[in-house]
């Protein structure tokens, strides 16, 4: 009983704190517009073939962690590993099938291994597999790709 009452009191005093704050238009149409710079923010992280960046802290897993990015961005890519997952998203000729029904094949997760390595799943909808590849960054701070190995599920 003793606990009912508690929990009721703890209620009806939040309650009585929300009625007293002053909720005017003027303050909905701010959090309005605060809201919208933030999805128009989210809005700019798609590209123009609607892939959605990834965050740095997505790729982030046991075997590529921060000191992996600290370590590329010492190398000179600012924006690693945002930067070595587009330029494999651009090399889509590394798949080495063909795709199946007239679909084309696409890159739909990536994970970096380290500062050199890289896994990769495709799919076109129909077919799908995995790569292993490795990569080196160039002098003049572009990528070279290597496939390693590839696998049809």
């Amino acid at each position: 009983m003793k606990t009912a009452y508690s929990f009721i009191s703890a209620i009806l005093f939040l309650f009585s704190l929300s009625c007293r704050e002053n909720i005017t238009d003027d303050n909905l149409q701010q959090q309005v517009l605060q809201l919208r710079d933030s999805l128009n923010c989210y809005r700019l992280q798609v590209d123009s073939t609607d892939r959605t960046i990834v965050a740095d802290s997505s790729l982030i897993n046991s075997f590529f962690g921060k000191h992996d990015i600290a370590k590329l961005r010492m190398h000179g890519l600012k924006k690693a590993p945002q930067q070595i997952v587009d330029s494999l998203l651009n090399r889509t000729d590394l798949i080495p099938y063909k795709a199946g029904l007239g679909g084309t094949m696409r890159f739909w997760n990536i994970q970096l291994i380290k500062t050199q390595w890289a896994v990769a799943e495709f799919t076109d909808g129909h077919v799908a597999g995995e790569l292993l590849l490795s990569y080196k960054l160039k002098e003049d701070r572009g990528i070279e790709w290597t496939l390693l190995d590839a696998n049809l599920e």
